[in-house]
């Protein structure tokens, strides 16, 4: 091909801090990245740049000699370095000049090519991953753990990805909506490099392009693809007929992965429902979710579980699904027949092991009989023609994240690590004391502490303790200011929370209550100074302790000793502000208080429930004009592991972690405001809380974020 290529070629060991470091300049050149100098040296570019970046002690036998020796055409820029910081500086400086011309090579010295291409190139099993023109930088973290583990070139080119000598060339090419300007990149490639073998991917977002990768890491295939690609699946009909029962949330009597106390009980491998759970009354025509083939059913009321049921095939291209319809009181279809999308199926009872009249719902993939629960059933829900379409917003992260993560040299005991080799993108929260000195600089890099691609979520406090999560009223400004340093001194974060339970005694300032009317006042100062620092910043009030009414009381005495009034006299006299952040949590290891509707029974809390659903009971508060806001609940646990009084999360899987990210997600499906994150207090082995060291709250965990859960568009 006759156009000009470049290529950006690192140290064999680089790890992904180098990628990193050189973000900038990928972002601003769109430039290939190949840990590999066959890779670097092969193209079919009519004048191709390799940029060497020579860290101290690589290629130690020499890489210009090895280029002029085996790829004498190509023009070297060697950029010698000793940190990293030092690299990023030299790359800076050439994006500041991305707008010219040969901005990219800007102060270079180039070695220019010292020889014709070798007629007789030099043959080699060559592979690179194609993300689409433009993506942004999301996409490179997705392929994260693949390119380490393979040391894969990446690029944005598709002419780069095509012009390679090698002899046999993969191209991993990736598509999602939108690629490619809406065009067929497997066309391209078989009209451009009609040589290529092309491993295509289609996916629904950089998550899910996550997920892929590190199925083919764990299981240490290059190529492999995951069952559970959901792409090709359609769009699934209301399965009762709507006159009979209307096609509305409100007529789902159950969710998906609800009640793991209970089907754990059945089954060690079902940690949860396993689909839906529809309100039929007994004789609802049930009907066909879409096109398939009846492969299974029965006729036996008696039958233990799902009574009289039918099972239907769906195969399409990529995979084929399975739909289930129980606890029928009449099956009018025999098996092997072929039914169209809305034919019915039969009638809806209450046959097997059920409790009243309803029809399960669930679907799962076809070959994946007996296979972990994450890997076998999908909640049905997002694919439902529904009175309100749901849709996943696949541009945020998931819901699931920690209070801090371990920052030790063991990868395995960390939260964003264990997150990202589920394919999950989440987040990690970080509370930091950072004073009120107006002249402290001070800010932290969280691209390097946020291990694992996560959004980062930081708490601004004054300090701890007696010196107070804010300061005192004439120190409000000073804080503000230092708060608006910190944010322009530090990386990699975008969402802030300003203090932490203003309302609770041992977060005041030297024994002064802050009031819900001085905390807005020191909010809106910090607002507006952090703002004017970093405009696309998420600055959010500081979260409320949700039980603690010590301002209710002497000598005190104020009605904002009910949480409930405080927070919506706080948001009422803040004038402007992002996001909201809440705690929320159980009084005991159990599961089912994550439900539980038990309330106070006496002022200035009277009807405040106990448990976790006190969210939604301060949510009800919130002044109309902050309710389009996303919700970020920063600190769940359960209040003490065996009786009141004690600390610590109790190791045992009892499904409590995944029934709380269950009730989120029914939460945000249900139409609530949006709940962004549940964060786990607290990963670290800082205090007694901490579940570093707690195998089976892990495994809790790691179960839990395998469901995939992620706000609704609204």
């Amino acid at each position: 091909m006759n156009y000009e290529s470049h290529i950006l070629l690192l140290p064999e060991d680089a790890g992904w801090d180098t990628y990193e470091a050189i973000r900038p300049y990928i972002e601003a050149y769109r430039v290939t990245v190949t840990k590999s100098a066959d890779d670097a040296g092969s193209f079919h570019g009519s004048k191709h740049t390799a940029t060497i970046l020579q860290a101290p002690g690589a290629w130690p036998s020499g890489i210009v000699p090895f280029f002029q020796q085996r790829y004498p055409h190509v023009r070297l820029d060697v950029i010698a370095y000793q940190t990293l910081s030092e690299l990023t500086q030299t790359l800076q400086r050439r994006v500041q000049f991305s707008g010219i011309p040969q901005g990219r090579f800007v102060n270079a010295k180039f070695i220019e090519a010292v020889g014709p291409k070798p007629a007789n190139p030099f043959v080699y099993d060559s592979h690179i991953v194609l993300i689409p023109n433009g993506s942004d930088w999301r996409w490179y973290q997705a392929a994260r753990e693949y390119l380490l583990t393979y040391r894969v070139t990446v690029t944005q080119s598709a002419d780069d990805a095509g012009s390679f000598h090698g002899r046999n060339h993969t191209i991993t090419a990736i598509n999602y909506a939108g690629a490619w300007n809406g065009g067929d990149i497997r066309a391209f490639f078989r009209t451009n490099y009609p040589a290529v073998r092309i491993d295509y991917l289609p996916v629904d977002s950089s998550d899910d392009l996550t997920r892929v990768f590190n199925y083919r890491v764990t299981l240490n295939e290059r190529f492999a693809t995951p069952s559970s690609t959901l792409t090709d699946l359609p769009r699934l009909r209301w399965p009762c007929n709507p006159t009979k029962l209307p096609a509305r949330l409100s007529n789902i009597s159950q969710m998906f992965a609800d009640r793991p106390w209970y089907y754990r009980q059945i089954s060690p491998t079902l940690l949860g429902h396993e689909g839906i759970d529809l309100l039929a009354p007994i004789g609802t025509p049930i009907l066909a979710c879409t096109d398939g083939t009846v492969v299974e059913l029965s006729t036996d009321p008696n039958a233990r579980g799902y009574g009289m049921y039918v099972k239907l095939r769906h195969i399409l291209p990529v995979q084929s699904y399975e739909t289930v319809y129980a606890h029928l009181s009449r099956v009018d279809v025999r098996l092997g027949q072929k039914v169209g999308t809305g034919q019915q199926l039969g009638l809806s009872g209450r046959t097997g092991n059920s409790n009243g009249a309803h029809l399960h719902l669930h679907l799962q993939r076809a070959d994946k009989i007996g296979a972990p629960f994450h890997e076998r059933y999908i909640d049905p829900l997002p694919f439902l023609e529904l009175d309100r379409h749901l849709i996943a917003d696949t541009d945020l992260p998931m819901i699931y994240g920690t209070h801090e993560d371990f920052e030790g040299i063991e990868t395995a005991k960390k939260a964003g690590i264990i997150m990202q080799q589920a394919g999950v993108r989440g987040y990690v929260l970080w509370t930091e004391s950072i004073g009120s000195d107006p002249n402290d600089q001070h800010g932290v890099d969280y691209v390097q502490r946020t291990q694992g691609g996560h959004n980062t979520i930081v708490r601004l406090n004054n300090d701890y303790g007696n010196t107070g999560t804010i300061p005192t009223p004439d120190k409000y400004p000073a804080f503000a200011q230092r708060c608006a340093n910190f944010a322009r001194n530090s990386r990699g974060v975008r969402v802030f929370v300003i203090g932490n339970e203003m309302n609770n005694p041992r977060e005041w300032p030297l024994g002064q209550p802050i009031t819900a009317e001085l905390y807005a006042e020191c909010f809106n100062q910090v607002y507006r100074a952090i703002k004017a620092e970093q405009p696309e910043a998420i600055v959010c009030p500081g979260a409320i302790d949700p039980y603690n009414a010590a301002l209710g009381f002497a000598p005190h005495n104020l009605v904002q000793g009910d949480v409930r009034i405080y927070w919506q006299v706080m948001l009422e006299q803040i004038a402007v502000c992002d996001g909201l952040a809440l705690h929320a949590y159980t009084r005991g290891p159990d599961p089912q208080l994550i439900d539980s509707r038990d309330t106070f029974g006496n002022a200035p809390l009277l009807g405040l429930r106990l448990n976790f659903g006190v969210f939604q009971d301060v949510l009800a508060k919130t002044p109309a004009k902050f309710r389009g806001l996303p919700v970020y609940i920063t600190e769940t646990n359960h209040l003490w592991p065996v009786r009141e009084g004690e600390f610590g999360w109790l190791d045992e899987n009892r499904g409590w972690v995944w029934q709380m990210y269950q009730a989120v997600n029914e939460w945000n499906a249900r139409g609530g405001q949006q709940v962004h994150c549940a964060l786990l207090y607290r990963w670290p082995r800082i205090d007694d809380w901490h579940i570093v060291d707690r195998p089976q709250v892990i495994e809790d965990f790691k179960q839990a974020v395998r469901l995939g859960f992620r706000p609704f568009r609204t």
